[in-house]
């Protein structure tokens, strides 16, 4: 799809939208839940591929919610990498070249193995110096991951790719509590299948029928005869509730998704959230929920990474 201005202020108004509502939740915004938030709520967001409607996401999110972030990449990239590499290679011609081996020895042994050999492999990959990582255990949203920071760039990893695919179930239930709701969290429910699968319909029919006998006990006969043809209040319910498809439809149709937001909410409405998140797992992915900068998955020997900053 051509990007033109209007789309492009339409972007950049979801992405303050979503500002205003991290502000006014007491949330920390991050780039993967904005992107979520603004593919919801981005009319026009079946026209573009994930990646790149990513990447425009992601720079408004520089823009309007880390300017400071997006200052230093400007600095970074009006000088240029080659400058600033040439400035860290220009050392005195005296001093003696240090052994890259040894010192990536050294700096390892104070490690498991395991975490060595990710290290190891982690830089390898993305071009970083061995002895620059930052290790912290124990991290993750289950608590289940190792984080290896180079600089600016953090990477959460897992030696268990059931444990990172639990990771992810989880980010999806917290991306519903984050949007206030599941209808809010806006997810493609023609991908999943239909949202009535998640939402018992059971509980549906019984708020539908519910609100058909307050109706009608507040109707005349000759009003129920008049719009039904009939003045029999069972006759008349069955007949109404035989025409519905879906009661999680009707409710949304006629009463909005804040209305079934709530009823779930309460407890009236039972959902089933951890068949929703397994559902969203499988479709696009583990990194589409745990590779928060840019949703891609690196698989090493015996773990798998996913960028968050």
């Amino acid at each position: 799809m051509k990007m033109n201005e209007g789309v492009m202020s339409e972007i950049n108004m979801l992405v303050n939208d979503y500002k205003d509502f991290c502000d006014a939740h007491g949330r920390e915004p991050t780039l993967q839940k904005c992107f979520a938030f603004v593919k919801a709520k981005f009319g026009n967001a079946g026209s573009f591929k994930d990646r790149d409607l990513f990447q425009i996401v992601k720079n408004q999110f520089v823009e309007e919610i880390e300017p400071a972030l997006g200052e230093a990449m400007e600095v970074v990239k009006s000088f240029g990498y080659r400058i600033l590499r040439e400035a860290e290679e220009d050392v005195d011609d005296d001093e003696p070249e240090e052994d890259e081996d040894a010192n990536n020895e050294a700096f390892l042994a104070d490690f498991e193995p395991e975490i060595a050999n990710l290290i190891t492999e982690l830089a390898e990959y993305t071009g970083n110096e061995v002895t620059d990582a930052e290790v912290t255990e124990d991290t993750g949203i289950n608590g289940d991951a190792v984080t290896v920071a180079f600089g600016r760039e953090e990477y959460e990893c897992y030696n268990d790719y059931d444990k990172a695919e639990e990771a992810a179930k989880e980010d999806v239930k917290s991306l519903i509590d984050d949007c206030g709701g599941v209808m809010k969290a806006g997810f493609q429910w023609d991908n999943l299948g239909g949202r009535s699968q998640y939402l018992d319909e059971d509980d549906a029919e019984s708020v539908v029928r519910e609100d058909l006998e307050n109706m009608l006990s507040d109707m005349s006969n000759r009003e129920k005869r008049e719009n039904y043809g009939s003045t029999d209040d069972d006759e008349i319910i069955e007949d109404q509730l035989g025409q519905i498809n879906s009661y999680i439809d009707y409710i949304v149709d006629n009463w909005g998704e804040e209305q079934l937001d709530n009823l779930v909410e309460r407890g009236i409405i039972s959902f089933d959230q951890d068949q929703l998140a397994e559902d969203c797992v499988n479709t696009d992915g583990v990194a589409h929920n745990l590779a928060r900068y840019d949703g891609e998955e690196i698989e090493l020997d015996g773990w798998w990474a996913y960028r968050v900053d």
